[in-house]
């Protein structure tokens, strides 16, 4: 099951935020993953969020079985994301990529003041 078959509209509450993660990305962007693998990369982005420094980037690499994530969290940035995107697509055969959001303040997993 694909989130582009509304699989994702099962989250409310305290996880509502996971479907506004994926708001703006594409269904293409999404194909090929199950709504437990998408939760799972939510998840993890947010982590990895919540360990970061107001106003220093923070970029990790996870590699899975089936591919390699980068994930970006930073503020105000906009040309960090799209450097690295370019570079990786250079320099190894990149076949897609996931953008949750080009930008979101605050993140969708924190509340607004």
């Amino acid at each position: 099951m694909s989130v582009s078959d509304n699989a994702m509209g099962r989250y409310s509450g305290a996880d509502a935020w996971i479907e506004q993660y994926f708001h703006n990305s594409p269904d293409t962007d999404r194909e090929g993953y199950t709504s437990a693998q998408l939760e799972a990369l939510a998840r993890t982005h947010r982590e990895l969020a919540q360990t970061r420094a107001p106003g220093t980037p923070l970029i990790e690499v996870h590699d899975t079985e089936h591919s390699t994530m980068v994930l970006i969290v930073n503020d105000d940035m906009p040309h960090l994301v799209s450097s690295i995107t370019a570079y990786v697509s250079s320099e190894f055969a990149a076949p897609g990529s996931i953008s949750p959001w080009p930008a979101v303040t605050p993140p969708p997993w924190e509340s607004p003041p």
